[in-house]
């Protein structure tokens, strides 16, 4: 397979500016049609996925905003990578399939230190499904859980949680539920409140949640119309009272629930945008982002009162954008995403 060029897209902003200009920082190649990215600080980012053909785990880090990339996968095993997440510059997290075709269990790596070495944290048993996310707390960020789909056929969902910033992880894998998790749309509010995107019946858009820390867990459906059957956005802000959700076919139009998720009502954002999407909180402000894989003048939509009205972000044509990540210092949000696709800007 050809190697495909991700595309690496950041901006700086503040809530209350009504303009914001996207900047191309970096290229880099052999990360497939679906990596992932993680900021750590206004100037640190983690991008990480491999190629579909000849599984190769990939992961790349930059300290200067995404100008320049180092190569950290290290000694990882070779299979490709769906999930990512950088506490900050020396502690990484990475999970990668296990899928049918790559051998073994999907497992959780971890390095200490940047990316020399990369320590086996955890497998999840069998030989089937990959670790769809690793998130964790931006409020809290001792606080995270890792989430894999059922490792043997009708099993369980595979969950991790830390509360030591991933020096012990307890494993919850009494998740019973027959829909698989979508990738990129875990949520992990505090140590309480987190959850994911899932696949149920044809035109059943939900997700499953746990409001007690995963003694109990709960399937919501999110009242988007349409004929698909997977969230692929899903985020909350900081308080938990404000929930937005998409599918993969109803843009321009998104779910918004404003009582802790008990009620979910179809939102029309007005973005000529299309295709899956992902979103992001932006964590303590009213400010939330959603990127899609299709637009006419550009694929991302902002909100800054929390997901109630929305406008076009032009990316001057670049589309495909496969992931989003924020962090929030000192009431600057710095923003990256990366595409799936050759796309420059």
């Amino acid at each position: 397979m050809k190697n495909l060029v991700s595309i690496i897209l950041i901006i700086l902003f503040t809530c209350s500016f009504s303009f914001s200009q996207w900047t191309l920082q970096g290229t880099v190649t052999g990360l497939g049609l679906y990596p992932s990215i993680s900021v750590y600080s206004p100037t640190g980012v983690v991008i990480a996925g491999g190629l579909q053909s000849t599984p190769t785990a990939k992961v790349y880090k930059s300290t200067n905003n995404g100008i320049n990339w180092t190569d950290i996968s290290g000694d990882l095993i070779q299979r490709r990578l769906y999930a990512l997440w950088a506490l900050n510059e020396n502690i990484i997290f990475v999970g990668n399939a296990g899928a049918s075709g790559n051998g073994g269990d999907a497992q959780l790596f971890k390095t200490t230190n940047g990316g020399i070495n990369w320590t086996l944290v955890l497998s999840t048993g069998g030989t089937m499904g990959y670790f769809n996310d690793i998130v964790f707390s931006r409020t809290n960020p001792l606080i995270g859980i890792a989430q894999s789909d059922p490792p043997t056929s009708g099993g369980n969902h595979f969950l991790a949680k830390t509360t030591d910033g991933g020096v012990n992880w307890i494993v919850q894998n009494t998740i019973s539920t027959s829909s698989a998790a979508i990738t990129h749309s875990a949520i992990c509010i505090d140590n309480l409140f987190y959850g994911w995107g899932i696949a149920g019946a044809y035109g059943t858009k939900s997700y499953l949640m746990t409001t007690n820390g995963g003694t109990n867990w709960f399937t919501k459906a999110v009242n988007l119309p349409g004929n698909d059957f997977y969230v692929s956005g899903f985020a909350f802000s900081s308080d938990k009272s404000t929930g937005i959700a998409s599918s993969s076919t109803t843009l321009p139009n998104i779910s918004r629930s404003t009582d802790g998720g008990n009620n979910w009502v179809t939102i029309n954002t007005g973005l000529p945008i299309s295709g899956e999407s992902k979103m992001k909180w932006v964590y303590n402000t009213n400010c939330c982002y959603l990127v899609s894989d299709s637009g006419s003048s550009g694929c991302v939509g902002k909100s800054t009162n929390g997901g109630l009205n929305w406008i076009l972000m032009n990316t001057a044509g670049v589309i495909r954008l496969n992931h989003i990540d924020v962090i929030n210092v000192g009431g600057i949000a710095y923003v990256y995403a990366i595409s799936k696709n050759g796309s420059v800007i």
